[in-house]
């Protein structure tokens, strides 16, 4: 019997404009079973006098140690709270940085939710 391959699961949540919430507090309050958040303004380039720029190649691998995110062959799902509003710009940040095997969760939190799937509440640490 073959062993089932890991996925990892990342909320991707943050505001845009004319969004009110705390991401993080939201992602407490509910989130896919077994979900890591990506902060995008703490895993950024701050160098810049603008928001949540990609970070360095030191800064993305730092942070992904932290989350317990290896660049290997395992899934890699990103959905956000909104929709598919956050998560295609985390998507994109992996893919320069040469991850392969990565999704967009289609329709976010909102249609894992609308279709009775399984969520989490409750404080978690955000790193390992």
């Amino acid at each position: 019997m073959q062993a089932r391959q890991p996925v990892y699961i990342l909320d991707a949540s943050y505001n845009i404009p004319g969004v009110t919430g705390d991401p993080i507090q939201e992602f407490h309050n509910r989130r896919i079973p077994n979900a890591k958040f990506f902060e995008i303004d703490t895993i950024a380039d701050k160098t810049s006098s603008y928001p949540h720029m990609m970070p360095d190649n030191n800064t993305f691998n730092h942070y992904m140690k932290k989350l317990g995110i290896k660049n290997d062959e395992n899934p890699l799902v990103i959905y956000d709270r909104l929709g598919v509003i956050s998560s295609p710009r985390v998507w994109f940040t992996f893919k320069t940085f040469g991850r392969k095997n990565i999704a967009v969760l289609n329709g976010g939190l909102p249609k894992w939710v609308e279709e009775s799937l399984p969520t989490e509440s409750g404080q978690v640490a955000i790193y390992n």
